[in-house]
C-alpha cells in the first residue's frame, strides 16, 4: 500500500495535480510551467485513451549485468496516465497542442534515443530496474483544431492523443521533486499541515529531516522494493543540505519507516 501525505483537510493528498493546480500553488503562470516542462526543467505527463504505438521496455536480466528488450503493442491502444517529452511539449508552446511523439511512465527519467545506451548503463547497476517508452504510430492527429472535429474509434468514441496545456498533469513525486530542487515557497494553505506537524520552535536540523521524509519516502509503496531510495541517495541529499556524514547518516536512518527492509539484498 502506497504512503500518501495528508491534505489540509485530512485527506490523502491527491496522485497527481492539474498545471492549474500548481500555478497557484507556486505563484507562476501557467506559460511558465510550460516553458520548464520544455526545457525538461519539470516533468510533466497527462491522461491518454487508445494511443496506437509501439511499447518498447528495456530490463535488467537476473545477474544485473546486462539489458534486454522487449516490444509489444497493445489491440486496443495505450490508455493512462503518460509522461511527455520536452520536444513534445515545444511543439504544444508553438501549435497550442500536440500529438505526442513518445510516452513514458509518469516520474520516470525521460531519455531520448541518443542517451539510451547510458541509461541501458545505469539499469546495469540495478536487478530488475525497467525502462518502457512508447513510440506512438505516425499519421494524422486525430483532432482537428479548426473544425473541432473528431475521428471516432471502431467504439464510437474517439481516442484521445491530442495534448493541449490545460490537459498537462504534474506527479505529487515531481511536484515535490521540483519544490525540494528549487526550494519553492509554496502557498500558505498547502502549507498549513506542515505547520500543524513542526512547531515554530523546531530546529533547522528537523525541519530537513521531515523534509527529507517527504521527498524520499511519501511516495514508497510498502510492498514494492523498487520505490525504497537507497541509504547512500538519501545520505547524499542531507549532506547536500550541509549536514555532517555522521548526521546525515543517522539522520536517513531516523526517518527510514519501520516497514522498510534495512538495505537491499545483495546480488
Amino acid at each position: 500500500m502506497a504512503q500518501h501525505e495528508v491534505s489540509g483537510n485530512g485527506l490523502p493528498e491527491k496522485d497527481w495535480f492539474s498545471v492549474q493546480e500548481i500555478s497557484e500553488r507556486w505563484g507562476c503562470p501557467i506559460e511558465e510551467l510550460v516553458h520548464f516542462a520544455e526545457t525538461s526543467k519539470l516533468q510533466v505527463c497527462a491522461k491518454l485513451r487508445k494511443v496506437a504505438g509501439t511499447q518498447f521496455e528495456f530490463q535488467t536480466n537476473s545477474s544485473g549485468e546486462d539489458a534486454t528488450v522487449e516490444k509489444s503493442r497493445r489491440p486496443d491502444g495505450f490508455t493512462g496516465l503518460y509522461g511527455i517529452s520536452g520536444k513534445d511539449i515545444g511543439v504544444l508552446a508553438k501549435d497550442g497542442g500536440v500529438k505526442p511523439t513518445e510516452l513514458y511512465e509518469p516520474d520516470q527519467e525521460y531519455t531520448d534515443a541518443e542517451a539510451l545506451a547510458e541509461l541501458i548503463e545505469k539499469l546495469r547497476q540495478e536487478d530488475g530496474n525497467a525502462y518502457r517508452f512508447i513510440c506512438v504510430d505516425e499519421g494524422e492527429p486525430w483532432w482537428i483544431g479548426g473544425d473541432d472535429y473528431w475521428y471516432l474509434g471502431p467504439d464510437g468514441n474517439p481516442p484521445i492523443a491530442w495534448v493541449m496545456p490545460e490537459d498537462l498533469l504534474v506527479t505529487r513525486k515531481e511536484r515535490d521533486r521540483f519544490e525540494s530542487q528549487h526550494e519553492i515557497a509554496v502557498n500558505d494553505s498547502e502549507t498549513s499541515s506542515d505547520q500543524e506537524i513542526i512547531p515554530d520552535c523546531a530546529s533547522e536540523d528537523l525541519r530537513l529531516l521531515v523534509e527529507a521524509s517527504r521527498q524520499f519516502w511519501c511516495t514508497a509503496e510498502v510492498d514494492k522494493a523498487g520505490t525504497h531510495p537507497r541509504n547512500a541517495e538519501v545520505v547524499a541529499w542531507l549532506k547536500g543540505k550541509g549536514l555532517s556524514q555522521k548526521q546525515a547518516q543517522s539522520g536517513a536512518t531516523f526517518i527510514r519507516p519501520k516497514w522498510a527492509r534495512r538495505g537491499r539484498p545483495e546480488k
